[in-house]
């Protein structure tokens, strides 16, 4: 069986894949927000701050509260709801390329082209291109 220690190579691939993402995103001032999906988490999280601080009763939605109450809490230390959420976003794209690598890398063995296969096929696959 595999090892499923975080290694210093999983650590290197994590900062290769969020770094881009997160200079993308900074570069063309991307906030993430497109579609009614992004801006109802932006809300959610807002009504969590609201919530916690002002003590102000939670609107109704139909989202998840997951996926916004850990941008409430990054944005506690980050400052800022959008960019807690888009940090979010890109370290769960992260760690999921580390562990596909290291599912491939179980069932195929050592391969050196199972870190290129996750990022030409994973990483730039329109389903997750289109969600970072």
């Amino acid at each position: 069986m595999g090892s499923y220690r975080i290694l210093r190579t999983d650590l290197f691939l994590f900062f290769v894949i969020s770094l881009p993402l997160f200079l993308v995103a900074f570069i063309f001032d991307f906030n993430g927000l497109y579609g009614q999906d992004g801006y109802e988490y932006v809300k959610i999280t807002r009504d969590l701050e609201n919530y916690f601080f002002q003590g102000t009763d939670l609107t109704y939605s139909v989202f998840p509260i997951g996926y916004p109450f850990a941008g409430f809490i990054l944005s506690q230390l980050v400052g800022n709801n959008i960019i807690a959420l888009q940090l979010i976003s890109i370290f769960s794209c992260s760690f999921s390329c580390i562990y596909l690598r290291k599912l491939l890398r179980l069932i195929y063995g050592d391969k050196k082209l199972v870190a290129v296969y996750v990022i030409v096929f994973f990483l730039f696959s329109p389903d997750i291109s289109a969600y970072q």
